[in-house]
């Protein structure tokens, strides 16, 4: 097989020919003249042959450079015409809980198409506790204890869940100077976020909670709290855009680790794909850096 010239060295003698210049073949290729000029000096003892004539500081093409620029002018334009291969997509299914997916992933999420648009993405949803969960999903955002069968399992956030309330709600039933003061409130439910664990660490552990609503999901379960309808226990990742708007408060400072947590769930296999590897780790990276 014949040998290849350095292409770098070809695209410097070319250039330096087109433009009549090493100076300007330089900063077209963003290197310095002088670097120019040995790419075309390596070229000459790669083919064996003299293309340019120098005298101070002039240089010309001799006959043989004159031949030589017409192949090498020929070959960079028959690789200029190859067709481009278009990328090769990858397709990628995800699942999230609906609140996680408005108020961390949704809002993330075009730092990912920026960075990958190879990747053709379908966002699912599941529910927690329901067992409704994406059909055929790639990774599966979960909440709740971490304890899933058949699949890898990594937390992604470890909650912690303190009372919320609308500022209206805290104006016509406060204040609450103590924890345990929360009990003459109607204290909105969710088997998502029990109150056991709170109320147990404010010092009313076994306290009753008769008729307070309850919610299975937790972005109705904040809903019901902006509306004035009662105090939730909120987390504190979804809670805090809210918080920062002012439509919910904080309304005492003790706060607990919840039970539940968030997790990447994911089949092994599906880590050979790297498509998959990308968004674990940008998923782990944006929600935990």
């Amino acid at each position: 097989m014949n040998r290849i010239p350095p292409i770098h060295a070809l695209l410097a003698f070319e250039a330096s020919a087109r433009h009549g210049s090493m100076a300007a073949a330089a900063g077209e290729l963003c290197v310095t003249p002088s670097a120019i000029s040995h790419r075309i000096r390596q070229l000459e003892e790669f083919i064996g042959q003299t293309l340019i004539e120098r005298g101070g500081s002039q240089w010309w093409l001799t006959a043989a450079g004159h031949d030589y620029l017409r192949i090498v002018r020929a070959g960079l334009e028959t690789l200029g015409t190859l067709p481009r291969t278009p990328l090769l997509r990858q397709r990628l299914r995800v699942a999230v809980p609906p609140t996680f997916g408005r108020q961390l992933f949704v809002p993330r999420l075009n730092d990912f198409l920026e960075r990958y648009p190879e990747i053709d993405l379908t966002v699912q949803l599941t529910i927690p506790l329901l067992d409704v969960r994406g059909e055929e999903s790639d990774v599966e955002v979960r909440f709740g204890n971490g304890v899933y069968q058949d699949v890898v399992t990594e937390r992604l956030i470890a909650e912690t869940v303190f009372p919320v309330a609308s500022p209206a709600y805290l104006d016509a039933h406060g204040p609450f100077k103590q924890p345990a003061d929360l009990l003459r409130a109607r204290l909105l439910k969710s088997p998502l976020e029990p109150w056991a664990p709170w109320l147990e660490a404010a010092g009313a552990a076994g306290a009753e909670l008769p008729g307070a609503p309850q919610f299975n999901d937790a972005g109705l379960l904040m809903e019901a709290a902006m509306a004035g309808q009662g105090i939730a226990l909120g987390r504190m990742s979804l809670c805090k855009p809210w918080i920062e708007a002012g439509k919910l408060v904080r309304v005492t400072d003790l706060a607990v680790q919840s039970p539940h947590g968030y997790w990447l769930t994911y089949r092994q296999p599906s880590l050979e794909r790297q498509e998959v590897r990308l968004f674990v780790d940008w998923l782990k990276a944006t929600l935990q850096g």
